[in-house]
């Protein structure tokens, strides 16, 4: 991939602790101390900054500190709540035009609507529900949990160990959905699997036939200070931790942090702090020392940090290409462009965005082959003839001196077999020297070979 670089950044304060990108790829941008900013496709800012307590009016945020629930819904709807608020909705419409939007808050004094206001993280559900996740600051009163507000927008349910006793614990923190299923990142306990029977408003308020099961819990993992969740391409659920990074698969619970085995590579730092997915099946994992990728084969492929931290934490550990223009080794969200093939990292020292679309390979010159073995013996055990140093594919024909076609096959990639030494009729080739051409996009390259059988 390439970083590009986003100067001049108009961020309303520089430690980012949230992002979402809504449909036009315009990136909505929370940050620790003031407010939120909005950076559009095309590289125009706006912030929201002031609070409704300075401009004795409703048509601002409740607070401008840490809006950690941070969702642009699909109805054009920006949800925010910064803990011990109010839960503040925005309907965008110009989103670089802060005189047309439309406020209203949600509050625990409604009565019928919140049951908590410290909400830790917001997502859409696959049937347009909104879902508030909560901490557990107000467990005694049933305020933690989720609150769910309808598609329609006009009811509220409230999900928690009072109202579904099979749920394990009422302090959430992430969710991701699946099917019917959604996977639960309880604080303090694990990740648990509910069954909802469907997303339609009916089958979340009814719990018949619901299904509660804990797919992950305190016994397999080093740490229950849970921080996020990912679904993979294989349907495996990532679980980001402060002591590593998990993943469940088939019944199978693996960790992955800075000490793993080579299978799995390692993780820069065991502090995760949000996982996100790219189009290609690559697990984004930002960390408190850095940035890293695993591929959709759970191995990790790609290390980021500063050069401050790779020359006093790792040069004796991991090559100087790990040093990147991150402003920060703080990786604290990730917001990912699938149009675009963008991931935006969030950091304590700002904001940064990566083309993660792989460089094209550099084309090798049809000159630069190399085909193995030559001679071969057949002898000593060689059964094929391979090919490596290639550029895409190639087209393969084999002649006898005698010019004779001995041997064709077409779409060989780099390091398979061009030869199985039988020729057109099935028998093994006769001991002698034979001619490959190889036959390129653009060029055609001849080649002799020893067969001694």
């Amino acid at each position: 991939g390439s970083w590009k670089n986003q100067a001049p950044a108009l961020l309303s304060q520089n430690s980012v602790v949230e992002l979402d990108i809504d449909p036009d790829g315009g990136l909505w941008i929370s940050t620790e101390s003031f407010g939120i900013s909005y950076r559009s496709a095309g590289d125009e800012w706006t912030a929201y900054t002031k609070i409704r307590s300075d401009v004795g009016n409703d048509n601002a945020l409740s607070y401008y500190s840490n809006n950690l629930a941070l969702l642009y819904d699909s109805q054009g709807f920006l949800w925010c709540n910064a803990q011990n608020y109010d839960l503040d909705r925005i309907e965008i419409n110009d989103p670089l035009d802060r005189d047309d939007d439309s406020w209203e808050h949600y509050s625990l004094l409604d009565g019928n609507t919140i049951t908590a206001n410290r909400f830790v993280e917001a997502a859409e559900d696959p049937a347009g529900n909104r879902w508030f996740m909560s901490d557990d600051e107000y467990m005694a009163t049933n305020g933690y949990g989720i609150d769910i507000l309808s598609a329609d927008g006009a009811n509220w349910l409230h999900i928690n160990p009072v109202t579904r006793p099979l749920m394990r614990n009422g302090n959430v923190f992430d969710c991701v959905f699946s099917g019917t299923y959604v996977y639960l990142a309880l604080r303090g306990f694990g990740v648990q699997r509910w069954n909802t029977r469907g997303f339609d408003w009916p089958a979340l308020e009814s719990e018949v036939n619901d299904a509660w099961v804990p797919i992950i819990d305190d016994t397999q993992l080093r740490s229950t200070n849970l921080s996020s969740l990912a679904l993979g391409a294989d349907g495996s659920i990532w679980t980001g931790t402060d002591a590593g990074l998990v993943r469940y698969k088939s019944g199978r619970v693996d960790v992955i942090d800075t000490g793993s085995s080579l299978t799995f590579g390692r993780l820069i730092d065991n502090k995760v702090n949000d996982l996100v997915v790219d189009r290609d099946g690559n697990l984004w994992v930002a960390t408190g020392l850095g940035l890293n990728r695993i591929d959709p084969e759970g191995s990790v492929s790609g290390t980021y940090t500063t050069e401050e931290i790779y020359r006093t934490k790792f040069t004796s550990i991991y090559p100087k290409s790990i040093i990147s223009p991150l402003p920060s080794p703080v990786c604290k969200c990730l917001a990912y462009d699938a149009d675009r093939n963008f991931l935006w990292i969030g950091t304590a020292n700002g904001l940064v965005c990566f083309d993660v679309t792989p460089v094209p390979p550099e084309k090798i010159a049809l000159s630069e082959i190399i085909i193995y073995p030559n001679p071969i013996y057949i002898s000593r055990g060689d059964e094929s003839l391979r090919i490596s140093r290639i550029s895409g594919t190639v087209d393969v024909q084999i002649f006898s001196l005698e010019g004779e076609l001995v041997h064709e096959a077409s779409d060989i990639s780099e390091g398979e077999e061009i030869w199985d030494l039988l020729t057109l009729n099935g028998y093994l080739a006769q001991s002698g020297i034979y001619l490959v051409r190889i036959i390129g996009e653009d060029s055609t390259e001849n080649r002799k070979v020893a067969l001694v059988r």
